[in-house]
């Protein structure tokens, strides 16, 4: 998923620009997580999706040795890497936060 929203990112319709991608991105890195969070317990393996998407755009970001990068340097790019993270990430904070309450309670 981190490849096809840093490519299709500087999607035009027009003169008008279109970052779909960015919703798209949002609701891939939360499904992945989640269904990470179905087939394991481990934090690190259930992040492991989004730490993925995190490393194609910090690459894309970074640009080429010509200086030039995948991502436009507008609002876009900021857009979709707070929206591409902030869902999952909440997630991934409400499921430690559960975890750690249970293992609290556990204790008591």
């Amino acid at each position: 998923m981190g490849l096809i929203s840093v490519f299709f990112l500087p999607l035009w319709v027009g003169s008008i620009p279109v970052p779909v991608v960015i919703l798209g991105a949002a609701f891939a890195n939360l499904g992945l997580v989640m269904l990470a969070a179905r087939c394991t317990g481990q934090t690190v393996v259930i992040a492991a999706p989004l730490i993925g998407w995190l490393v194609v755009y910090l690459l894309a970001a970074a640009g080429g040795p010509g200086g030039d990068g995948v991502l436009p340097s507008d609002w876009r790019a900021l857009l979709l890497l707070f929206i591409g993270l902030v869902p999952a990430g909440i997630h991934l904070a409400n499921r430690a936060l559960a975890r750690s309450f249970a293992r609290g309670s556990a204790h008591r």
